[in-house]
C-alpha cells in the first residue's frame, strides 16, 4: 500500500462527515468565490453547482474510487476545469472544511467520553450486584428539599438568561453577527444575520435575517442561534417580522439541546410530483413496495401497506431515482410505527454503509437540495 493510502486508510473513519458535507462544500465554494471576486453571483447554474460538487468528490472525499463517479461531460466538465482555476476560493474553502472537520471531532470524542462513563458506571454496578454489595438508597425528597431544588432551577434558568444576553452584548460590540438555522422540507437553512438590538430585561433581541431564512422563519415561528461565544444553539421565538426589511424580533431566548445539534446526517423529502420508490425483499423472498418519505445516507423513511413487520429485519433494496442508475443497497428494519395515513406503516431502515452506492444517493441528496433551496428562493422574491 503506498503512503497515500495509507493516510486515505486512515480517514475512513471520518466517512460519516465526508458523506454530508457535499452541500456545505458547494455552498462554501460559491460564497468564498464571491468574497474573492468581489461581487455577487447571480443565480448559479446547475452544471456549475454539480461540477462544484464534483471537485469535491474527486479531490477531497478520502477512498473515492475514480471509476465510482458518475460521468462528467459537456457543460458540467468545463465547469470543473473553469472551478479548478479559482485557487484562493479553493483554499478558503479547505480552510473551512478543515475547521468543520476538527468540531466533528470534538463532538465525537464529547460523545465518546460519555458513553464510555455510563459504561465503565454499569461495569461498577455489575461487580457490586456480584460481590453482594447493596445499592445505595434514595431518600425520596421532603417538600423544604423540592421547594429549595424549585428556587435553585428558577435562579439557574434567570442566570442563563441573563448570561445569553450579556454574550449577544459581547457578540455585537464585535460588530459580529449570529447564524441563523432553520429547515426547510428537511434541508438546512442557515445563514448569517445582524444583532440590531438586545432587550436583556425583556429576554428579547433584533436581528436582520437574510430573506430565505426569513421566509422559513415566517412559517416556523422560530430560529436557532449559533455562535462561538454561544456554549451551545439558542431557540428563539419568533414575536414580529418585517419581511419588508427582513427585521425579526425573537423572544423566549433559551438554550437548545435538541433541534439544530440533533441531527447526524442531512435528509431530504422526495419531490411530491416526482415520487421515489424502494423495491424491498425479504430473506424469504417476499416483495415490499414501499413509498419513501425521506432519505439520508445513513437509511430512509419509507411508507409501506399494512403487515407484519419486526425491527432487526434485513431488506434488498432497490432504488431508481430519476435520470440515475438503479441503486442496490442492504438494510434493516429499526422503527416500526403506525403512519398518518390509513392501512399505512412507516418502516425506519438503516443501510449497510461502505457500498457503492453511497456516492449516488449522496449526489441525488445534493440535487433535491439544490431544487429545494431553488423553490425557497423563488418564493422569497419580493412582491
Amino acid at each position: 500500500m503506498t503512503e497515500p493510502q495509507m493516510d486515505q486508510q486512515a480517514l475512513l473513519k471520518l466517512r460519516p462527515f465526508f458523506q454530508q458535507y457535499v452541500g456545505r462544500f458547494v455552498k462554501n465554494f460559491f460564497k468564498n468565490l464571491e468574497v474573492v471576486r468581489g461581487q455577487k453571483s447571480a443565480s448559479i447554474p446547475n452544471a456549475l453547482s454539480y461540477a462544484a460538487g464534483y471537485i469535491f468528490y474527486r479531490h477531497f472525499y478520502p477512498g473515492m474510487q475514480l471509476k465510482r463517479l458518475p460521468d462528467i461531460s459537456g457543460e458540467e466538465e468545463k465547469g470543473y476545469h473553469t472551478l479548478l482555476t479559482e485557487r484562493e476560493a479553493l483554499e478558503r474553502t479547505i480552510m473551512e472544511m478543515r475547521r468543520d472537520v476538527e468540531s466533528h471531532l470534538n463532538e465525537e470524542m464529547n460523545r465518546q467520553k460519555g458513553e464510555l462513563q455510563q459504561f465503565l458506571e454499569r461495569g461498577l454496578g455489575d461487580v457490586a450486584a456480584l460481590t453482594g454489595q447493596k445499592a445505595p438508597k434514595v431518600t425520596p425528597a421532603s417538600p423544604e428539599d423540592l421547594a429549595i431544588t424549585a428556587a435553585v432551577a428558577r435562579h439557574a434558568k434567570e442566570a442563563a438568561r441573563e448570561s445569553i444576553a450579556d454574550t449577544l452584548l459581547k457578540i455585537k460590540k464585535k460588530n459580529s453577527g449570529l447564524l441563523c438555522f432553520n429547515l426547510y422540507q428537511d434541508v438546512p437553512i442557515s445563514y448569517d444575520a445582524a444583532i440590531l438590538q438586545i432587550m436583556p430585561q425583556r429576554n428579547m433581541v433584533v436581528l436582520r435575517v437574510h430573506r430565505y431564512q426569513a421566509t422559513v422563519i415566517a412559517e416556523d415561528r422560530f430560529t436557532y442561534l449559533k455562535h462561538a461565544m454561544l456554549p451551545g444553539a439558542i431557540k428563539a421565538s419568533l414575536v414580529s417580522l418585517q419581511r419588508s426589511k427582513n427585521e425579526a424580533t425573537f423572544d423566549r431566548l433559551e438554550y437548545s439541546t435538541v433541534g439544530m445539534d440533533s441531527r447526524g446526517q442531512v435528509r431530504v423529502r422526495p419531490k411530491e410530483s416526482d415520487p421515489l420508490l424502494a423495491d424491498m425483499t425479504t430473506v424469504t423472498g417476499a416483495k415490499i413496495m414501499g413509498d419513501i418519505q425521506d432519505i439520508s445516507m445513513g437509511g430512509m423513511g419509507v411508507l409501506v401497506p399494512e403487515g407484519e413487520y419486526r425491527s432487526g429485519t434485513p431488506l434488498e433494496i432497490a432504488i431508481t431515482p430519476r435520470n440515475m442508475q438503479t441503486l442496490l443497497l442492504h438494510g434493516t428494519v429499526m422503527v416500526v410505527k403506525p403512519a398518518n395515513k390509513k392501512k399505512k406503516i412507516l418502516l425506519g431502515l438503516k443501510f449497510q454503509s461502505g457500498t457503492d452506492a453511497d456516492v449516488f444517493i449522496s449526489q441525488y441528496i445534493y440535487q433535491r437540495q439544490a431544487e429545494v433551496v431553488r423553490e425557497l428562493q423563488n418564493k422569497s422574491v419580493p412582491e
